[in-house]
């Protein structure tokens, strides 16, 4: 007779965040980031850690990376500084943190750049803006004229030390516009963008967007990440960055993986928590944010109108981009007819063009070079002149965007050929080629 050995058991028990933060090998990571300054950021992300529920049931290997990151550019991840975050989200049957720049922290990486002299952000209140014009760039506030709290939009600004200055204006509404276009987890109606008082008013989402009045309230999560926008979208295209400080920057809104691996679950997986009650919600008749779903609502509100499939392909064919450049120019249309500032038929109407774009060419100095969202395509560059109004040329070709940035180096002047092309109800100027 013989009796069995007993089972070893085999299963390895997870440590907790705190054994983390006190493995050797952790202490040392830690050490050699912050030195001096590593056991106060470890006692910071333990209080992050006890503050939050969602976070405490975390895997702890995931907060550990996240808050690495910004130990790694000596950035703090309370939340009373505004520098960086770790959130907790969903991803499948697991929480995982992931860690998120805030618009503080973005000004002061600025900052240690060395090359700027000023950089500024400001909160537009009710009444306070004057006038904005977006193709000069010229904004005027007058905050003798503020009327209430409300956040009306966001002003940024910054000026180089070698003496070229530059302001923005972002709407509130342009804000939120931005968040559902890039964030998976607003179009579900969860994280802090969907989180303001003002959205609880109109109960939705899309009934705030659809109104008269667009105001955020200051200190709410779309507050914090419509700051967040302007500032990270603008420094970005317009502003110098350490090459060490864009890699950082690129960790935003990732979740690490034990082998170093980026995941940006915000646009593949389910944001933590229960989705808000005023939050937007896709609708029977297919009115959902971008962009396939868009197109086929339009479509199918077109039809309604008597305008036939054949003829809205073949006047979709017709608006210059991607498909984003495409779902936009069919809202802008749909708008119309919903205004009954005209028919279905007549805006979706396809003329036969009279003459192919004239080919011209230009010689001009180049004053800005940037990636750009073109109507919704952040493929396509953007190009401006030195001229008086501003002209803003349009192309998807690399090697126009490197001649034009060796331009603006060299003060030279690029020589282009550029057609001039509709698209939705705007011309656009678009290089077709250089000039030899």
């Amino acid at each position: 007779m013989t009796t069995d050995a007993p089972k070893k058991d085999l299963t390895t028990k997870r440590k907790t965040l705190p054994e983390l933060l006190n493995d050797e090998n952790n202490k040392q990571r830690f050490a050699e980031m912050l030195g001096k300054d590593a056991r106060s950021f470890q006692q910071n992300i333990l209080t992050v850690y006890n503050g939050s529920k969602s976070l405490q049931e975390c895997e702890p290997e995931s907060i550990i990376a996240a808050c690495a990151i910004s130990a790694s550019i000596n950035l703090s991840i309370l939340p009373s500084l505004g520098q960086s975050c770790v959130v907790p989200y969903k991803d499948g049957d697991r929480l995982v943190a992931q860690w998120q720049i805030m618009w503080k922290g973005l000004i002061q990486l600025a900052h240690r750049s060395g090359q700027y002299e000023r950089i500024h952000l400001a909160h537009v209140y009710e009444g306070e803006l004057v006038s904005y014009d977006k193709f000069k760039g010229i904004i005027q506030l007058d905050e003798s004229k503020k009327k209430s709290g409300r956040v009306q939009g966001y002003y940024f600004y910054f000026k180089l030390l070698t003496g070229g200055s530059f302001e923005f204006y972002w709407s509130a509404k342009e804000c939120v516009e931005h968040g559902l276009r890039y964030s998976k987890s607003f179009q579900k109606g969860s994280g802090k963008w969907a989180e303001d008082p003002e959205f609880e008013k109109v109960k939705t989402v899309k009934a705030w967007l659809a109104g008269k009045e667009h105001f955020l309230t200051e200190g709410s999560g779309a507050d914090a990440m419509s700051a967040k926008s302007i500032v990270k979208n603008e420094l970005q295209t317009w502003g110098p960055l350490e090459t060490r400080i864009k890699e950082m920057v690129a960790n935003d809104q990732a979740v690490i993986g034990a082998d170093g691996t980026k995941r940006y679950i915000d646009t593949t997986a389910e944001p933590a928590g229960e989705p808000k009650t005023y939050a937007t919600a896709p609708t029977p008749s297919g009115d959902q944010p971008f962009p396939a779903e868009k197109i086929k609502w339009a479509r199918d509100a077109a039809k309604k109108q008597g305008v036939s499939n054949e003829q809205f392909d073949a006047w979709l064919a017709l608006q210059v981009g991607d498909e984003a450049v495409k779902a936009a120019a069919a809202e802008i249309a749909w708008k119309k007819v919903a205004a009954k500032e005209a028919k279905a038929v007549d805006v979706f109407a396809v003329k036969a063009p009279e003459a192919a774009p004239t080919e011209q060419q230009a010689a001009f100095l180049v004053t800005g070079t940037a990636t750009a969202d073109f109507n919704g395509n952040p493929d396509c560059y953007a190009i401006k002149d030195d001229s008086d109004p501003v002209v803003k040329y349009y192309t998807d070709q690399e090697a126009v965007y490197l001649a034009a940035k060796t331009a603006q180096k060299d003060e030279a002047k690029l020589v282009v050929k550029f057609v001039d092309k509709p698209t939705g109800n705007k011309t656009a100027r678009w290089i077709v080629g250089l000039v030899a």
